[in-house]
């Protein structure tokens, strides 16, 4: 109890604060996924489909495993400037896009949305779709 009232009876200042910023992201993140779980399970019980196919984790696993890899190593052996976040996040990007496409996570769907976006940009996405149609 003697160290709850030395704390409660401390001013609130900047220095005091032990999680302050990333606390709050981490209560927002917890709360989130508590709540979309939770949308989930409701969605399942009332119509017994999922979002939870092979497709849809084997990226999810990948990508929290290429974060995890990434920050390990930048914090380790990378001294971080502002010219190496672009470089790192370049570097996740293209590991992500290579575990969809090896993985072969890309559904009938995913083309579908993608000559969408073409069709209304107006852009040139030949090299993706080359690509995309060794791996599918």
């Amino acid at each position: 109890m003697h160290d709850f009232e030395d704390w409660a009876s401390k001013p609130i200042t900047y220095q005091n604060r032990k999680y302050f910023i990333e606390g709050a992201a981490a209560a927002t993140a917890i709360s989130l996924v508590t709540v979309h779980s939770c949308y989930s399970v409701k969605l399942f019980q009332m119509s017994k489909i999922h979002p939870f196919t092979r497709n849809y984790l084997t990226p999810l696993f990948a990508s929290s495993l290429i974060i995890f890899l990434i920050y390990f190593v930048a914090k380790g052996f990378i001294t971080i400037n502002i010219w190496v976040l672009p470089l790192l996040f370049n570097l996740f990007i293209a590991t992500c896009i290579a575990v969809l496409i090896l993985s072969k996570s890309i559904e009938e769907e995913d083309i579908m949305l993608l000559l969408a976006i073409e069709r209304r940009s107006g852009l040139n996405l030949a090299p993706i779709k080359n690509i995309l149609k060794k791996f599918v």
